[in-house]
């Protein structure tokens, strides 16, 4: 069972209606845009009821739904306007866009924004004569100091 199904059976007729009606609203026209005010009244429920709706998980979800629908129904569009920046036809001075085809790559994998971190750690390079030199010192500071060493 589909999605949109599966959560229209968790809400009830009016709050699909304000679903539908509030994605519908997202993706109107400036002049087309209504209020919630506008909307709860074509749902025949209060504003405040509308602003717990969008509280509703499942609302929240099917809200989503559609709105992905709604986009996907875009697509064609999306790709026509993809290939007029490539082809460069009627924009740029008939030059392809750049961009254009950097997006039409990524599109399908044959170009990656890739970043490599190179982390070489150095080891201190140790002189052994002068490990040797120091180790000496301490035995004799030790010896000095009256102590006497395990190699005496």
């Amino acid at each position: 069972m589909s999605r949109i199904k599966e959560l229209e059976k968790r809400l009830d007729s009016k709050q699909i209606q304000a679903a539908n009606l509030l994605v519908a609203n997202e993706f109107a026209g400036r002049e087309e845009k209504q209020t919630h005010q506008e909307i709860a009244d074509e749902c025949g429920i209060s504003r405040m009821t509308l602003f717990r709706y969008k509280k509703n998980p499942d609302f929240v979800t099917y809200m989503d739904a559609q709105s992905e629908l709604t986009l996907a129904s875009y697509r064609s569009l999306a790709d026509a306007q993809l290939m007029r920046l490539i082809s460069g036809h009627g924009q740029n001075n008939g030059l392809p866009s750049v961009k254009g085809l950097e997006l039409y790559y990524k599109l399908f994998s044959k170009l990656v924004d890739k970043s490599e971190v190179l982390h070489v750690e150095e080891s201190p390079k140790h002189n052994t004569d002068a490990i040797r030199a120091e180790i000496e010192r301490f035995k004799s500071r030790k010896t000095d100091e009256g102590e006497t060493t395990k190699d005496d």
